[in-house]
């Protein structure tokens, strides 16, 4: 699997252990389950991308302003 990176080929790694496994009848690998439960980034660049890409779309929708209204809020 080409170009998928670091994250995507543990993934694979994992979904290949689990899969041989649960063909044979066997359980999933405590080792396959702790390496899929794993965070693959860290949170506060997970954070930053989602506002990255909240300000993205609230720029493409010209609502920038929009973002931190609080409508419901009394």
């Amino acid at each position: 699997m080409g170009g998928t990176g670091m994250t995507g080929e543990i993934l694979q790694r994992v979904m290949t252990q689990a899969a041989e496994a649960l063909a044979r009848g066997d359980p999933v690998p405590d080792g396959a389950v702790s390496l899929a439960a794993k965070p693959r980034v860290k949170t506060w660049l997970y954070i930053l991308g989602g506002n990255v890409m909240w300000r993205r779309l609230a720029r493409r929708q010209r609502a920038q302003r929009n973002l931190s209204a609080r409508p419901y809020a009394r």
